[in-house]
């Protein structure tokens, strides 16, 4: 059971909805300077994330399979309107859909399955997370937090003041 991170990703599920309130469907794929995320790309990268840590809670994918070629990690937002992205709507559904499957299966996570190691080929993740149980809490808190602050910077870039105090 991942108890702690538990409390931290219902804050995650909040935080991201208060980020994207004020922010209209037709800003979602606006980037305001290069190489900034856009809140498009961020909600569904995030729907990806909860994806990989409900493979290692033995969960199915609730994203669909081509949001991969736009979320996955080192995709790049493509900024403008001739975007095909799902709408705000559709992110954040599949976001939410995605958050609780993998709340409920974190609360039934048991030890011996997040103590095995995972499969993800990259280096730095291994060594830095080298179990099922290390990787799921990086993609329930840290990874998150990190793609909410540049959501928090996105809206800085456009005028919006901050949600948090």
């Amino acid at each position: 059971m991942l108890t702690h991170e538990i409390v931290l990703f219902r804050f995650v599920k909040s935080y991201l909805h208060t980020l994207l309130a004020d922010i209209e469907a037709a800003e979602m794929t606006f980037q305001p300077s290069a190489g900034i995320n856009t809140p498009s790309w961020i909600v569904g990268h995030l729907a990806i994330a909860n994806d990989l840590a409900g493979k290692y809670l033995g969960l199915a994918p609730v994203c669909p399979p081509e949001w991969g070629q736009y979320f996955s990690p080192g995709t790049q937002p493509v900024p403008g309107e001739g975007q095909t992205f799902p709408s705000k709507a559709v992110l954040l559904d599949t976001f939410d859909r995605g958050h609780a499957a993998v709340l409920a299966a974190a609360a039934e996570a048991r030890p011996e399955l997040l103590d095995q190691p995972h499969d993800i080929p990259v280096e730095y993740v291994r060594t830095t997370f080298p179990t099922k149980g290390n990787f799921i809490a990086h993609l329930m808190t840290t990874h998150a937090a990190t793609h909410l602050g540049q959501l928090s910077v996105w809206r800085r870039l456009t005028g919006r003041p901050p949600v948090l105090g």
